[in-house]
């Protein structure tokens, strides 16, 4: 079983993932992935899981940077999560449920599952998640997760 370090867990916003709008291949890193990850500069090797709301489950692995875009300002920070194409985030979209999870081995999880999935909607149930926005939100039980984990490997 996987156990993990931190998990946060978003709603994926336009910019994210619509490479129409960006190229940045990143995700926003605020408060709660700084609380995981902390403030230095980090690689990963990352597993990617598309969940779809048929049950299909898609995975790719690829690479993950956690970095401060602005670390050569002194007076801003902007936290940012650079990830390498892959399969499971070239099929996301706007409104889909992100988890990110550090694993005790240094590994990062990234599950995007597709917005309607009951999946999705009993584990927020779960974690006493009414809703979720654009902003991450740090999962304190982190074994609630455990059956995820499972289910992904």
């Amino acid at each position: 079983m996987s156990a993990f370090k931190g998990v946060a867990i978003k709603t994926l916003s336009s910019v994210e993932i619509n490479h129409w709008q960006s190229n940045q291949h990143e995700f926003h890193g605020v408060s709660a992935l700084k609380s995981i990850f902390g403030y230095s500069r980090q690689y990963f090797n990352g597993e990617f899981y598309y969940v779809e709301s048929g049950g299909r489950i898609l995975k790719d692995f690829g690479e993950l940077t956690w970095y401060d875009a602005r670390e050569y300002s002194p007076d801003r920070t902007e936290y940012r999560f650079y990830y390498s194409e892959n399969v499971a985030v070239n099929n996301a979209k706007v409104g889909d449920t992100l988890v990110v999870a550090l694993c005790e081995n240094n590994v990062v999880k990234i599950i995007i599952v597709e917005q309607g999935t009951k999946f999705i909607d009993v584990l927020k149930a779960s974690m006493g998640l009414s809703s979720i926005a654009d902003k991450y939100q740090v999962v304190n039980n982190l074994s609630l997760l455990s059956d995820l984990a499972n289910a992904l490997k």
